[in-house]
């Protein structure tokens, strides 16, 4: 039973029960959307008047407190007859089963700022209740993860570490009213960038292809020694050690970098000896 708005819940309806007294029984059962609680067993009611049935009686009690804004709330009868043949039928009925209570009057908006975001970013989600004094605030989300900073103001950032569809809600109090509102975030996964070359060292003048993997679109710094600044797979010639960077976006929006070094070698020195400067002609060979 959807109690959202609603406050100081009461439970009404009308009842017959008969059965052995001490041994049948019949236990009125609450649910608070996590788990069932008793609130106590029913007495039995007038039936001797009314043979077989008995008469229907009412019965009204006012639901915990948890029971306020809650959209989960649900009512049980746990019926016991202990079957000693005894015990006359109906052992138990009910009907006319009505909640009511009172309409929240906390006017209640929630905004969260931006409604999309990637993996790692951050919302700011603003709950206002205009005129309306406020003792306090409760941040959830459905799936749980997301953290909230901080967790019980009026205006708090959240930071999403996994992507997903995420149901973020508020509950306020004023102390004897309740209000919720719930936004729905959409966090898109980020891309995960790789990068590889064809040599991370080079000679002098020399250069590298650099191949990045894992996004649709690449931007390359700096660009100055490359053959481009854009796509997945440029041509490095730089002049000394340089650590490239490409940042890459998915289909999303969403982007993500990755580096890589490209070091220069050692110049290479050759040098030629003989092993006489001078000879003569038609004289010996010379050994280089």
């Amino acid at each position: 039973i959807n109690c959202t708005g609603y406050s100081n819940i009461t439970l009404s309806f009308n009842y017959i029960q008969e059965g052995t007294a001490g041994s049948d029984y019949t236990e009125l059962m609450y649910f608070d959307g996590s788990t069932w609680n008793s609130l106590g067993n029913l007495p039995a009611t007038n039936n001797t008047a009314c043979n077989p049935q008995g008469f229907w009686t009412n019965f009204t009690i006012v639901l915990p407190s948890s029971a306020n804004n809650n959209p989960n709330v649900k009512i049980g009868f746990r019926w016991q007859n202990v079957d000693d043949g005894v015990a006359t039928d109906p052992s138990f009925a009910a009907d006319d089963i009505q909640l009511s209570g009172t309409l929240s009057t906390i006017n209640l908006t929630l905004t969260v700022n931006p409604s999309t975001v990637c993996v790692g970013g951050v919302v700011t989600a603003t709950a206002n209740t205009g005129t309306t004094t406020v003792t306090g605030y409760t941040w959830a989300s459905n799936p749980p993860g997301p953290t909230f900073s901080p967790p019980s103001a009026s205006i708090t950032t959240i930071s999403f570490t996994n992507a997903g569809t995420y149901s973020i809600s508020v509950l306020v109090s004023d102390g004897t009213n309740t209000a919720s509102a719930t936004q729905t975030i959409v966090v898109s996964p980020s891309p995960t960038i790789t990068l590889s070359s064809t040599g991370n060292t080079i000679c002098p003048n020399g250069n590298t292809t650099l191949t990045a993997t894992g996004a649709n679109n690449y931007t390359w710094a700096p660009s100055s020694s490359l053959s481009s600044s854009t796509g997945s797979a440029v041509i490095a010639s730089p002049t000394i050690n340089t650590t490239y960077t490409v940042t890459g976006s998915n289909a999303f929006g969403c982007t993500a970098d990755a580096t890589i070094n490209v070091v220069i070698g050692p110049p290479l020195t050759a040098s030629i000896t003989p092993t006489s400067a001078t000879t003569c002609v038609g004289g010996s060979s010379i050994n280089l």
